[in-house]
């Protein structure tokens, strides 16, 4: 027990006492001096819910091919996929913005769910941070270029971030307590994540197994919930266990591209680009400070969050994972970054100026790091002719552009698709004498078989010429998309 006029630590301050972590009490010495605080925690959150809206005054770019399947199994479910009730949440929100399937409508769920994973995230981190530190994990949040990419596209990413904020929140109540129904609780509603995409999943598994660490390791006492949650844990293994394990059984053989050692080095790139350095070294910086503090729920968000990865990334050995199965610790990681922004006002300038410059590139040059598959298709449909057919990847997007109503992009008619699965379609074609249009990115002709992407690159050479190209700029990948027409008739004259 702390003594008037000695340095506190950890635990709660008593008067007179020096504070270095947790919420600072008046009089106490914390993150800043009087007089040089930064804006307070309700001002934060105000900006952050703004800026997650500001994608709505500006130019949408194209829907890619995913979104396009969320349309599918929106309105065509066939069973075929595990989170109905997001496709649900989708056809409503859509269907009460005037059903229209485009851009605006179809991301709005998303950009909505952005905004409110903001506010949610400054009510889940007081406890640990504070308001003003709370705020500064909104404020990131707000600004992450990776948080903004999903709150911009037709996904259940971003829906899932909310409920991992969400769960946040109830989550550290119960466990700064030691109140075990409040912890799971918060698990569960993690867990609930997981029916709108499986891969967040790993977030409240994460924290479960962390919170079975000894205290000493920790800095946290959990008693009781540590019982608990062993409880809980085992029961959900049992039941839910086989099932996960079939589904990843069933991913794991349709992403054989990538593994081993390249699938690992493929994740980690992708989820530090992603994540963006300038993040990732303040969150490293919060924890750092929490393991000196002694804050024991900040130590185990930090080890919930590698823990987190390194099972990912186990996984990609296996075959290929992306960076969006680790975005649900993307809210875990503002946490600690904002103890940090909240610490040092240097650090604080040194992420906002980062995130902000990323998040200004992925809205205005790099047109959300997408393909401008709308303008390479409505460029086709302005030059061919009646009689001329389009092969195209990505056609059951072309199809969603090009026949307004259609939802069946799995199943494109109006065009013609033009894709590994079904390399010799294009050549069969090209013996008869019709024209074709061919919409390509040639970025994707890199996952076909090597004699089938000679035989395209072939006669796209002899019998073709290139009639337009769409730059994508995008660091480290090639998103261009390029048109050409097959003169077959007129090879024949």
């Amino acid at each position: 027990m702390p003594v008037p006029g000695s340095t506190v630590t950890s635990g709660v301050p008593v008067p007179g006492s020096t504070v270095t972590s947790g919420v600072p009490v008046p009089g106490s010495t914390g993150p800043h001096p009087a007089g040089s605080r930064p804006p307070g925690g309700g001002l934060l959150v105000a900006l952050s819910v703004a800026l997650c809206l500001l994608p709505l005054a500006l130019p949408q770019p194209s829907l890619w091919f995913d979104e396009a399947l969320s349309v599918t199994d929106g309105w065509l479910p066939r069973g075929l996929n595990h989170n109905p009730l997001w496709y649900a949440l989708l056809r409503g929100v859509t269907g009460a913005l005037g059903g229209q399937l485009d851009e605006v409508g179809l991301r709005a769920l998303s950009l909505g769910a952005s905004a409110a994973t903001a506010a949610l995230l400054a009510w889940a981190a007081r406890p640990v941070l504070g308001g003003r530190g709370a705020g500064w994990a909104a404020l990131l949040w707000a600004l992450s270029p990776w948080a903004l990419h999903w709150a911009t596209n037709a996904r259940p990413y971003a829906s899932g971030a909310l409920l991992v904020a969400l769960g946040l929140g109830v989550w550290l109540r119960g466990t700064r307590a030691d109140a075990p129904l409040g912890a799971l609780a918060g698990l569960g509603l993690m867990a609930a994540a997981g029916a709108l995409q499986l891969a967040f999943l790993v977030v409240p598994a994460s924290l479960g197994l962390v919170s079975l660490l000894p205290g000493r390791w920790t800095g946290l006492e959990l008693g009781r919930t540590r019982r608990w949650i062993l409880g809980a844990g085992l029961l959900g293994g049992l039941g839910l266990g086989p099932w996960i394990l079939g589904t990843l059984s069933t991913y794991l053989g349709q992403k054989q591209e990538i593994a081993g050692l390249a699938g690992v080095v493929h994740f980690a790139a992708s989820a530090g680009f992603h994540l963006s350095p300038v993040l990732g070294i303040a969150a490293l910086l919060g924890l750092v400070a929490a393991r000196r503090e002694g804050d024991g729920a900040l130590l185990q968000l930090g080890l919930a969050s590698a823990l987190g990865a390194a099972l990912v990334g186990g996984v990609s050995l296996l075959g290929q994972t992306t960076a969006q199965y680790v975005f649900g610790f993307l809210p875990l990681v503002c946490v600690l970054a904002g103890a940090a922004c909240d610490r040092r006002a240097w650090v604080a300038g040194f992420v906002v100026l980062g995130l902000a410059a990323g998040s200004a590139l992925e809205l205005g040059p790099q047109r959300g790091s997408r393909s401008p598959w709308r303008e390479a298709f409505a460029w086709i449909e302005a030059h061919r002719g009646p009689d001329d057919a389009v092969f195209a990847m990505q056609a059951g997007l072309g199809d969603l552009y090009t026949r307004p109503g259609w939802t069946d992009a799995r199943y494109p008619r109006a065009l013609a698709p033009l894709d590994r699965t079904r390399p010799h379609d294009l050549a069969a074609f090209a013996r008869g004498d019709r024209n074709a249009w061919v919409l390509v990115r040639p970025d994707f002709l890199v996952k076909w078989p090597a004699a089938e992407r000679a035989r395209l690159e072939e006669l796209l050479r002899l019998h073709g010429e290139r009639h337009a190209r769409f730059e994508a700029p995008a660091p480290g990948r090639d998103l261009a998309l390029e048109v050409w027409l097959l003169d077959l008739a007129g090879e024949r004259d």
